[in-house]
């Protein structure tokens, strides 16, 4: 979607209805590149799966480093289909990816209300009516909190990353892939979800100081690991 219209969306009230059936085409699980995951996706898949965040993301994720924020991304691996695609039905459907359990509503959030609206989809079919506190009980009580909690991590974590290039250049490598285990990885699926995101953010906040106050010969030895590792 277009979300310099953004303005223009029509949002939908707790009690709001629309309507939408699943045809169980499979269609909206092929050829994706927009399945991105958050912490609390992490968790939901990690704590289902029963796996670590190692084999959730070499086994059905892509991980790359964003054009523009410099942290790193993961992404759900859906080039021809997605992974948990299974007969047309979704293997994971008690812990589904947001974006997937969401469809076919979006979500925006202005760092403390979010906002749900229909998007335009020529899949499933217009056969039954949903309110939209329905169609979000599944994701859980959490996911609302841990969604707005989740923007701001990754707020602090673009600040943190663009001062740590300014300031330490050089390091940048290695700090990004510490931004991978502090944004994705550690989590307790059995704790609380929104607790856990803030507790990153709050280091994400001290990052560029720590980096800052490393001795010389501190990233020296990290810069030759980069250059031998290479």
């Amino acid at each position: 979607m277009d979300y310099k219209d953004i303005v223009n969306l029509h949002y939908l009230g707790q009690e709001d209805t629309f309507r939408f059936g699943c045809d169980c085409c499979g269609e909206c699980c092929k050829n994706r590149g927009d399945v991105l995951l958050n912490a609390y996706d992490i968790m939901r898949l990690q704590e289902y799966l029963d796996i670590s965040f190692q084999e959730l993301l070499f086994t059905y994720c892509d991980l790359y480093i964003g054009n523009t924020s410099w942290l790193p991304v993961v992404r759900l691996r859906t080039e021809a289909r997605c992974p948990f695609l299974l007969h047309k039905k979704c293997y994971v459907q008690d812990a589904k990816p947001s974006v997937c359990a969401l469809f076919p509503l979006g979500r925006i959030c202005d760092g403390e209300q979010v906002r749900y609206f229909l998007q335009e989809s020529s899949c499933g079919t217009g056969m039954e009516e949903h309110t939209l506190q329905e169609w979000l009980e599944p994701l859980g009580t959490e996911s609302e909190k841990c969604y707005i909690l989740w923007g701001n991590l990754l707020r602090e974590g673009i600040m943190a990353m663009k001062q740590i290039k300014e300031e330490n250049g050089d390091l940048v490598e290695p700090i990004q892939n510490l931004m991978v285990t502090l944004m994705y990885d550690g989590y307790d699926g059995k704790g609380d979800p929104a607790r856990q995101i803030q507790e990153r953010i709050d280091i994400a906040k001290e990052l560029p100081k720590k980096v800052s106050a490393l001795s010389a010969t501190e990233k020296a030895k990290i810069s030759a690991a980069i250059i031998e590792g290479a």
